[in-house]
């Protein structure tokens, strides 16, 4: 008899502490876990009033293009061509004209422009 009450009270402390643990463990500042992928469609701006500017003494290279969004927007970086990895960080010019210095990309080789936002 006096082994099952100490059996029985071993069982009991047990729970009370596993109890006490858990509470204890959940009782903290929920952390957001963020995982997995995903597609949705992407809201952006519309880009407009794209003039590019020629190098004086090579009309065969880009020096710049700029361009106008139709909404503001935090940092612009633009790629042009295909083929270019490298992307070129543009200025605001005020309003929501922007300006990016492309230095030795080829008129030959704008087959694109993508630019790339971020917002406020």
């Amino acid at each position: 008899m006096r082994n099952i009450l100490k059996g029985y009270m071993l069982f009991l402390f047990t729970l009370i502490v596993g109890s006490v643990y858990i509470a204890f463990a959940f009782s903290g500042p929920e952390q957001p876990v963020q995982r997995g992928e995903g597609a949705s469609g992407i809201s952006g701006w519309v880009v407009g009033n794209i003039e590019y500017t020629l190098v004086a003494n090579n009309p065969a290279l880009v020096s710049s293009i700029s361009f106008t969004l139709d909404g503001p927007a935090h940092q612009v970086i633009v790629y042009l061509g295909s083929g270019n990895t490298a992307p070129a960080s543009c200025l605001p010019q005020g309003g929501y004209r922007w300006q990016c210095e492309t230095p030795g990309v080829s008129v030959a080789s704008l087959d694109e422009l993508r630019v790339i936002a971020t917002g406020n």
